[in-house]
């Protein structure tokens, strides 16, 4: 599962980028993630299309943010409100834990964390 910092770390060949690489053809994202990715390429000058056919050429899977992950991921809320974790990253965190799946990010404050997941933090 890649959440959308890890996504964004890889289309900008930031730290940590290259151990993405193998993660890319079969990785996982939420929809919810998907938005971040989008929005953030968008904050940074590009246009919605150009946005969207950057995140298409990675070739994520997509999955839908359904009500199980979305009550999942609003009482997430009290455990990861003092990391600073977002909708976007409990969103990530929800679907890991129903999907019992390692997580990939390039957010710190995940390594703070503490739901029994398998969190790899690319820096």
């Amino acid at each position: 599962m890649l959440d959308s910092s890890a996504v964004l770390a890889y289309l900008w060949n930031e730290p940590g980028s290259e151990t993405l690489r193998p993660h890319m053809r079969d990785g996982r994202i939420s929809s919810v993630n998907v938005v971040e990715v989008v929005s953030k390429l968008i904050d940074h000058g590009l246009t919605g299309d150009a946005a969207k056919l950057m995140l298409a050429g990675l070739d994520l899977a997509t999955v839908p943010f359904d009500r199980s992950q979305a009550q999942l991921a609003g009482t997430l809320r009290s455990q990861t409100r003092r990391l600073g974790l977002s909708l976007g990253d409990r969103a990530c965190l929800a679907l890991a834990l129903l999907e019992k799946a390692r997580i990939i990010t390039a957010d710190r404050a995940w390594s703070k964390v503490s739901l029994g997941l398998e969190i790899e933090v690319i820096r």
